[in-house]
């Protein structure tokens, strides 16, 4: 009975580690499509300024 809960332990850490990381990893991606929509945004206007 000890093995079973140690296990479900691991598995419960693993859960929110994992979780963690996913959540860690979408924040980075929408930071950078952030950057680049706003890098794209500003080049935009700069090349329909000049016209």
């Amino acid at each position: 009975m000890k093995t079973r809960l140690n296990q479900l332990i691991i598995q419960i850490l693993l859960m929110i580690i994992i979780t963690v990381i996913v959540a860690y990893i979408c924040i980075n991606l929408a930071e950078l499509v952030d950057k680049y929509s706003s890098a794209i945004f500003n080049v935009l206007t700069r090349m329909n300024g000049r016209y």
